[in-house]
């Protein structure tokens, strides 16, 4: 048994559709759940099974700041779902059932539900002390699509630290950001 197929199998059952490794089912215009299971053509047969929100509107704007293609099936906040249910990582080895894996992904699904507004999905990090690569990216998103412009330089300035100790690659990135939100910022 192959959890990860079998679990996709499932997942696609429900509804989901699924790209290279991430599945979503869309819950309205703008936000869709997501279920990571792992690379499907994978030889590994265990599951350590993601989930999150995707907020489309929050994506677009990351990408388009970033000056990046549109990634359709990224997520904004999640982690794997041992995280989320503050049982440390969590991965499944058969021979455990379908049932019982997409059961502890419903739980991390419903958790989520508090962070499933544009205004409360910035509290996602603190509140669970996951942190992703790009969750400052984010997080400054959430400042600035929810008006707490006096929030926003300070996190400005905690990302520069992570992102520019050195002049390379990361730093670049983080400058065309900032720079492109600088910009949109000062639009009336």
């Amino acid at each position: 048994m192959n959890l990860r197929r079998e679990v996709s199998r499932a997942l696609l059952a429900r509804g989901y559709t699924v790209g290279e490794r991430n599945h979503l089912l869309r819950i309205d215009e703008n936000r869709s759940w997501v279920v990571d299971t792992g690379p499907l053509d994978s030889k590994r047969n265990d599951i350590a099974p993601f989930a999150g929100i995707r907020f489309d509107s929050v994506e677009t704007l990351l990408t388009d700041l970033w000056e990046l293609p549109a990634d359709d099936s990224s997520a904004s906040i999640g982690a794997n779902v041992g995280y989320i249910l503050g049982m440390g990582y969590k991965t499944f080895i058969p021979p455990t059932s379908v049932e019982q894996v997409l059961g502890v992904i419903d739980a991390a699904l419903e958790k989520l539900r508090t962070y499933m507004t544009i205004e409360t999905f910035g509290q996602f990090w603190s509140a669970t002390g996951v942190y992703d690569p790009a969750w400052r990216y984010r997080d400054i998103i959430s400042k600035f699509m929810t008006g707490r412009s006096g929030e926003i330089e300070a996190a400005f300035e905690a990302a520069r630290k992570e992102f520019c100790e050195f002049d390379d690659e990361m730093c670049e990135q983080f400058r065309l950001f900032e720079r492109n939100l600088r910009t949109r910022i000062q639009q009336p």
